[in-house]
């Protein structure tokens, strides 16, 4: 049966400066079904991030319309999560606090933000860290710390800018495989900006090229699941798409 859609753009275009002649997106249409992990591509101002923005309600369409679980977006946007490229951690903030701090927002007592908040740390590995301050961890522990206040929530829909492109390559690969494992226990819609075509591919089920605000490719990647991030290059497969792709962006 074909999952429900949980992100529907329509004709969805941005200004910001009011000249339709300049919009950064330019009447986007794009449907993403539930549980489907979908990565975003293209070169700088191709309107990568503004989409997540958009989805997030940091910023409003100039036109067209976004609706999020069958609702208008700003009634679904409690169902959204939002990592950033950097870890953004309150450096006063203990791990087990900085992860609590969205359920403190949302008003949940004390021990249930102390629980999840836990379990989340515990799922990433950090449970033994939940006392440190992020100056006490390496900048990939920081960013597990992230991971897990992003996924405290519960969220139905996660917006991920570039969040693994600062970590060097081989704690870049181990927390690609982490997150893969926690997004197949979850499945959570996932919304994946990168600039790194191979993570692109390697990760996602659909890869959408976006060029001068309008999108130029879209398609199913041919690896099945469960999948390995580094199995991922090697197949022969991988080399195929990477180069229809690369002579898109190019």
């Amino acid at each position: 049966m074909e999952k429900p859609h949980s992100v529907v753009l329509e004709n969805v275009c941005v200004s910001f400066n009011g000249d339709p002649s300049s919009n950064v997106l330019d009447r986007i249409n794009l449907t993403i079904p539930a549980g489907e992990f979908v990565a975003l591509v293209g070169k700088s101002g191709c309107g990568k991030t503004t989409i997540l923005n958009l989805l997030a309600g940091l910023i409003e369409p100039t036109q067209g319309r976004i609706s999020i679980h069958g609702k208008d977006a700003a009634e679904g946007r409690e169902h959204v999560g939002y990592m950033f490229a950097r870890d953004c951690l309150f450096p006063w903030r203990r791990a087990q606090k900085n992860v609590e701090m969205p359920l403190e927002a949302r008003g949940l007592p004390a021990e249930e933000r102390r629980r999840r908040a836990r379990r989340e740390l515990d799922r990433v590995g950090l449970g033994n860290f939940a006392d440190y301050y992020p100056k006490s961890l390496s900048h990939g522990m920081r960013q597990r710390v992230a991971i897990a206040r992003t996924w405290v929530l519960d969220p139905d829909i996660l917006l991920m800018d570039e969040p693994f492109a600062a970590l060097d390559a081989q704690t870049r690969l181990n927390l690609e495989r982490d997150f893969l494992k926690q997004w197949a226990e979850r499945e959570s819609t996932v919304i994946f900006v990168t600039h790194d075509l191979p993570e692109a591919i390697a990760l996602a089920d659909r890869v959408i090229v976006l060029g001068k605000g309008k999108i130029i490719y879209d398609d199913k990647m041919p690896f099945g699941w469960p999948r390995d991030p580094e199995t991922v290059l090697a197949d022969p497969r991988f080399g195929q798409v990477f180069a229809k792709i690369r002579d898109l962006l190019d």
